[in-house]
């Protein structure tokens, strides 16, 4: 039997808490230095592009970041630094560089990913399922 109720699965939502939010919103944004550099980032898993901030040094294109994002942290891609950031509804900061063991880590979910997706259509074909 399990700890939570079959009616209750608030339990299992995750928690917010608006002070650890790492989403910089709306009128913050005008609060944000003028010369404090904004990047444009991708996320490799979804390509998806949004805006963000890293106080420390500058970064180059092509390097690796952590973000936050709604799934938890994640590995994304600097494109390059934005020169117009006022059309921005939101900007995350960047946690940190990405080191090696991130990287690492990304290449073999990826190749977990591959193979648990053959397995899948061996699954399929095996079971004539209509997919």
């Amino acid at each position: 039997m399990s700890d939570f109720d079959d009616e209750d699965i608030s339990q299992l939502e995750d928690k917010f808490d608006e002070r650890e939010s790492s989403v910089i919103a709306g009128n913050a944004i005008a609060s944000i230095a003028p010369d404090t550099p904004v990047y444009r980032l991708r996320l490799s898993y979804s390509h998806e592009t949004f805006l963000a901030i890293y106080r420390n040094d500058s970064l180059a294109p092509g390097s690796m970041v952590i973000v936050p994002t709604r799934y938890g942290k994640d590995l994304a891609q600097v494109i390059g630094p934005v020169c117009c950031k006022r059309d921005a509804s939101d900007i995350v900061w960047i946690e940190r560089p990405a080191s090696k063991e991130d990287i690492g880590k990304a290449e073999r979910d990826r190749k977990h990913e591959d193979d648990a997706f053959s397995v899948c259509k061996e699954k399929i074909e095996k079971h004539k399922l209509d997919m």
